[in-house]
C-alpha cells in the first residue's frame, strides 16, 4: 500500500522514473527482447501514463497506445462514481469547489 500511495499528487513523474528503471532493468537482462521495437500500452491510470510518456519520453518506443485514459483530473471528479479516490489522489480537495 505503501507503494501505491507513495505516487499521491504525482502520477506522472514518479512512475516514469520507475517505468524507466524498470523497462532499462529487464531490457538489459533479457537479451531477447528488442529494445528497440518496444511498445507501451494502457487503460485508466495506464492511459495515463501513456500520454504522460508521449509528452515527457516521447522518443523511446515505437507505438502507444491509449485506452479509455484519464486525460482531465479535473473531469475526472465530475465523472466518477468514487469521489473519495479523486479526492485521495489529487490533494483531498475536490476540483469542483476549489478550482485552484
Amino acid at each position: 500500500q505503501g507503494f501505491t500511495d507513495a505516487i499521491r499528487n504525482n502520477w506522472g513523474g514518479w512512475p516514469l522514473e520507475d517505468l524507466k528503471a524498470g523497462l532499462k532493468a529487464a531490457t538489459d537482462k533479457f537479451a531477447w527482447l528488442d529494445a528497440d521495437n518496444a511498445c507501451a500500452l494502457g487503460a485508466s491510470y495506464g492511459g495515463y501514463m501513456m500520454n504522460w510518456i508521449e509528452g515527457n519520453w516521447p522518443d523511446r518506443f515505437k507505438c502507444i497506445v491509449q485506452h479509455d485514459g484519464v486525460f482531465d483530473a479535473r473531469a475526472m471528479a465530475y465523472e466518477t462514481e468514487e469521489l473519495w479516490f479523486d479526492e485521495w489522489e489529487h490533494g483531498g480537495h475536490p476540483y469542483y469547489e476549489d478550482p485552484t
